[in-house]
Parts: structure tokens; C-alpha cells; sequence
């Protein structure tokens, strides 16, 4: 959806029409419905991806999400998580993309792609954070006939759910949680309606160090 935004496709092309066209890569982002949740999760590393289809002798299952492995993950016991790592370990500021209100949507888009992220971290001047924009929201602004020229501060002014206020748009996390625990948290808010892909990581102090997603 963020290349079909950044290519100016019109929403009325056929789906298929536009896959056939940039997708020739589709198989390895398919599951066998027996693989393990661990051969998924590097499935979805190696191709970039937040979903893979799931399939079975008899067609298509249905859709896996990173969200449904930190789902997983959440619900195990500490014990059977041989990865000790904590947050901190995966997030740190160069791997955050961030933006600023005056910001393009086209330009974030195009940095969220450039460094493989899911989201960015609208800053002010000083840096405090203003919001969260994941490409749910990209998808949302293409959806609705959003240009691409438009500004992420007047999309926000839209779509106040990417707000800081908005307790769902950041929902904190600290540098020295567990991946486990972070996995707890984003299982726990899979009941929302809100995008629960995404954590913001803060430090002590309250200043902003990253954006977790459960891609991570």
C-alpha cells in the first residue's frame, strides 16, 4: 500500500491488475499451515513483511500478522523465550524513523521505506514527541484520497488518533523490558481497535529513544 501511495496508483485499479505487476516475489511470503511460529517470524524478517498468507493442501487458511507472533510470544512462559534480549537492544535513535509536522506525507513514506520501518516518530522542534504515523495510517490517508502532498501535521489534525494524547498511539515501553514483556503488551491491546503494532520506547527521563514494532 505505501508503494501503491508513492506510485500515485488510483484506488479504482484492480488489485490483482497492480500485484501482477510489482509482485513477482509473492510465493515466499506463503506459509505451510504446519510451520512453526519461529520459521514464520523469519519468514516475515527475510521478506519485510507484516503478514504471510497461510495455506494447506486444500487452499488458502488465511492471514498470519507480526501481531499474532507477538501474541504468541506474549503468552509464553520466560523460561521458553531462549532470546534474552531486552527493548533497547533492538530499538536505539538510528533506527527511528522521525519526521517533523511540515513533513510530506510522501517524504515520510518514502523514509519509512528507505530504513524498513512500519512508523515514525513526529518530533517538535525540541524533539517531544507529537505522535505516532504507522503505515496503517499512510493506508488509511491513500484510502481516503489523501495527496501525497499533504503535510503530516494536517493529516494528524485528521486522524487524531496518531496523536500523543492519544494513549493508544503511545502506549510507552522501557529501554530495559523485555521483549516479553513488550510481547505482553502489544497481546494485551490486540483487543483494541487502535494500531497495537507499535510501542514507543522512552527512557527514564521521559525523552523519546524509538518505536517498537512487533515486527521487531
Amino acid at each position: 500500500a505505501l508503494r501503491a501511495f508513492s506510485e500515485h496508483v488510483p484506488l479504482s485499479v484492480e488489485v490483482g491488475h497492480w500485484l501482477h505487476g510489482v509482485q513477482s516475489d509473492w510465493e515466499p511470503r506463503a506459509v505451510e499451515w504446519d510451520e512453526s511460529v519461529q520459521d514464520c517470524a523469519a519468514r516475515m524478517v527475510d521478506c519485510g513483511v507484516h503478514h504471510l498468507v497461510v495455506v494447506s493442501p486444500s487452499g488458502v487458511v488465511g492471514v498470519l500478522s507480526s501481531t499474532d507472533l507477538a501474541q504468541a510470544v506474549g503468552s509464553e512462559e520466560e523460561d521458553t523465550v531462549s532470546a534474552p534480549h531486552t527493548v533497547g537492544d533492538l530499538v536505539c535513535p538510528y533506527r527511528t524513523v522521525t519526521c517533523r509536522l511540515v513533513t510530506t506525507l510522501a517524504d515520510v513514506m518514502d523514509l519509512m521505506m528507505l530504513h524498513d520501518r512500519s512508523a515514525a516518530a513526529v518530533v517538535d522542534d525540541d524533539r517531544n514527541l507529537v505522535g505516532v504515523l504507522t503505515e496503517n495510517n499512510i493506508m488509511k490517508a491513500y484510502s481516503m484520497g489523501a495527496l501525497p502532498k499533504c503535510t503530516v501535521g494536517d493529516w494528524l489534525n485528521a486522524d487524531a488518533t496518531c496523536l500523543a494524547e492519544d494513549p493508544h498511539a503511545t502506549s510507552t515501553v522501557m529501554p530495559g523490558s523485555t521483549l516479553l514483556e513488550a510481547a505482553a503488551m502489544l497481546r494485551e491491546r490486540a483487543s483494541s481497535n487502535c494500531d497495537f503494532r507499535h510501542l514507543v520506547v522512552r527512557d527514564n527521563a521521559g525523552d523519546l529513544v524509538g518505536v517498537l514494532s512487533a515486527l521487531d
